[in-house]
């Protein structure tokens, strides 16, 4: 199967899962088979897939575990039909983990309501001083201008008025001595926020 036979096939698959992992499992063993390459990474998503679409712990995951273990066996069959399966190493793992969400914790809408985040009137950001991004199960503030020594005071005075019990992580810069970084810990049952 060519490339140019294949992308018809992929554009009618999309991301419907388990079919594409399959598709995408049977070209790495066509060039396993065809090229033996030095580096070959394939992603299959059919388990992400089920937990994104079905909650994270449903009855569909042993089904994923078990079409995944018939995707990395078709994959070790291919090693030995190109003659390459003693040298090859196969790593296995996972992109991220996964936990049932229970609370939303919004950082930027506490800045917006003490004015280090603008809105007009349909909500929509029209300025910042301090922004929040989201890095998965944590965040990051950032200042629009770090060297204003007044506006980190205030973002860092906001962060700190809930000192009722929670912890905090603080990067001191091992060179300098400054404080560069705090973190605060959101804990509860489902797991710790770090913003």
């Amino acid at each position: 199967l060519s490339l140019h036979d294949a992308l018809p096939i992929w554009r009618r698959l999309g991301r419907r899962h388990p079919d594409s992992s399959y598709f995408y499992t049977d070209c790495a063993c066509d060039i396993i088979r065809l090229y033996q390459p030095d580096l070959l990474m394939l992603h299959v998503a059919n388990m992400d897939h089920y937990r994104h679409g079905e909650g994270v712990m449903n009855d569909r995951l042993r089904l994923a575990a078990y079409e995944c273990d018939r995707m990395i066996q078709s994959l070790i069959f291919a090693t030995r039909q190109a003659g390459v399966f003693d040298q090859t190493n196969f790593v296995i793992t996972s992109d991220h983990g996964q936990m049932y969400i229970v609370r939303h914790v919004k950082p930027n809408l506490l800045l917006k309501e003490h004015g280090f985040i603008s809105t007009d009137d349909a909500g929509s950001v029209t300025d910042w001083q301090a922004w929040c991004f989201s890095a998965g199960m944590s965040a990051q503030v950032t200042l629009k201008d770090p060297q204003d020594q007044r506006l980190r005071d205030a973002v860092y005075a906001l962060l700190c008025q809930a000192r009722d019990g929670r912890r905090y992580l603080l990067y001191v810069n091992a060179l300098t001595g400054a404080q560069e970084k705090i973190l605060i810990l959101l804990e509860d049952d489902a797991g710790t926020l770090t913003i």
